[in-house]
């Protein structure tokens, strides 16, 4: 592989390369896997053979006609796992290669059958030229598209960040996530995509406006329920009263109350920045106040409901039939609430990913430490 004279021979055959009518020969051909010659050369590094396989493909005819024009040489061919070569550059590390493919109009947020798109495989690669070479060169790049198991390329950078702090003693290992390269990588993926973060941050601060409402509404209804009790308990002498269920009402209304009022001060958190914070810092603490809020919101709906049957049951007459129709109601009107609770409470958990909070906890002590370290050092040469 490399010999850049007899690829260049074999294209001159046709002006435009692609099928060679008087001696068959086709550069769009497949091996076993699938891959075509500009897979090879790609993933081999061979800069040369790339570069000129690439002045026969036309990206842009290819993209605006939405398939191969006839005798043209394939810019985003696919092997048998859906990887194109810039998937390969960026996986084998060639960050020249990667350059030159995308100048050209590869596609930069294709995905493999993994899920993998070619920024994916450059931080795989660990190499932190090649991160680079398409931050710096795709357009229209998603730095936060995510692979079939959910993750980012950030997130993979960040895991690599700690996996490569294995085996060293405290010392070795600071200055070792210091200088290392998944630590660089880490350190571009997060600062490039200022715009998502911009977009985040509005998305964020507009799902806290919405909790904010609810949450104003609940503690406006509580805080109405104590001035007024059911039936103006105590001092009425309704027969049906039951002091239990007034207890019960007192606790649920109680919560709900508080809830709705905690809710409230996650929410005013998360309209708050802190002084001299990043902005990927500020969407993090945006993200998580809102997160609180909701589960905040979440115990303060459950208060809601269970108060609203306590006081039907304090006000609920003695007779059987009146009986049914209160118990009858309460059954379906709380098996919706239950139905919408559940699915949004299953949106949450999914929110509050315990491992991910856990992975970013530790890879922020890591850089922490390191930084202490080196602060330290500096002060006692």
């Amino acid at each position: 592989m490399g010999k850049v004279d007899i690829i260049k021979q074999l294209l001159q055959w046709h002006p435009v390369g692609g099928m060679c009518k008087s001696h068959e020969i086709n550069f769009n051909a497949v091996d076993a896997t699938g891959s075509t010659a500009l897979h090879l050369a790609a993933s081999g590094g061979h800069e040369k053979v790339v570069e000129e396989l690439l002045k026969h493909c036309k990206a842009r005819n290819y993209a605006s006609q939405g398939g191969l024009e006839s005798g043209l040489l394939d810019m985003a061919p696919t092997n048998k796992r859906r990887t194109t070569p810039l998937h390969l550059a960026a996986l084998f590390g060639r960050p020249t290669v990667v350059s030159m493919l995308l100048k050209s109009g590869a596609p930069v947020n294709r995905t493999a059958f993994s899920g993998h798109t070619p920024l994916h495989y450059a931080v795989f690669s660990v190499c932190p030229k090649t991160v680079k070479a398409i931050l710096r060169e795709a357009e229209g790049l998603k730095v936060s598209e995510a692979d079939w198991k959910g993750l980012t390329p950030l997130e993979y950078a960040k895991e690599m960040c700690l996996n490569n702090n294995n085996g060293y003693t405290p010392t070795e290992r600071k200055e070792h996530i210091k200088s290392s390269h998944s630590m660089e990588i880490m350190q571009m993926l997060e600062g490039f995509d200022v715009h998502g973060l911009h977009t985040d941050r509005q998305g964020y601060m507009d799902s806290a406006n919405a909790i904010l409402v609810g949450a104003a509404l609940i503690a406006s209804i509580t805080f109405s329920s104590w001035l007024q009790p059911p039936l103006g308990f105590p001092n009425s002498n309704h027969v049906a009263i039951e002091y239990k269920a007034m207890q019960a009402f007192w606790i649920f209304n109680s919560l709900s109350f508080f809830f709705a009022i905690a809710t409230v001060i996650a929410g005013a958190d998360a309209a708050l920045p802190k002084k001299y914070q990043g902005l990927k810092d500020t969407v993090a603490n945006v993200r998580g106040a809102v997160i609180r809020a909701s589960w905040l919101l979440f115990l303060a709906v459950v208060g809601v409901i269970g108060a609203f049957a306590c006081a039907g049951f304090v006000d609920l007459p003695t007779t059987r039939k009146d009986s049914w129709y209160m118990s009858i109601t309460l059954l379906v009107g709380g098996m919706t609430c239950v139905c919408f609770l559940a699915g949004f409470v299953r949106k949450l958990l999914s929110w509050t990913d315990f491992s991910n909070l856990r992975l970013h906890f530790k890879v922020a002590q890591v850089s922490s430490n390191a930084s202490s370290s080196m602060d330290s050092s500096s002060m006692n040469p």
